[in-house]
């Protein structure tokens, strides 16, 4: 999946009247305020939202980012991932219904 480098900034990409919801939702997703980062992104025509972890530790298969020559993508982590190329780990994954 290609990675698209839009940070959510709450009070600007969250409408009023939903903020108080993100608020209530954040703590269940967020583990590590200082580390974590909220992505938007596309996938296959339908807006999804990343809860990306920095040091978080990876599990074999799981969804990471990976830095690229091309930029950042998010990939499954394999056996033959360069531990050095791993930007952060997924930790949650919200795709639009």
């Amino acid at each position: 999946m290609p990675f698209c480098n839009s940070y959510i900034d709450p009070e600007r990409d969250i409408p009023s009247d939903a903020r108080e919801k993100f608020a209530a939702l954040a703590p269940q997703v967020v583990r590590d305020p200082i580390s974590t980062h909220f992505v938007r992104t596309e996938r296959n025509g339908k807006a999804c939202f990343l809860v990306i972890d920095m040091a978080a530790i990876p599990d074999e298969g799981g969804l990471v980012v990976l830095s690229t020559d091309a930029g950042l993508r998010v990939s499954r982590l394999t056996p033959g991932t360069p531990p050095d190329r791993i930007w952060g780990t997924v930790v949650w994954y919200l795709q639009q219904a």
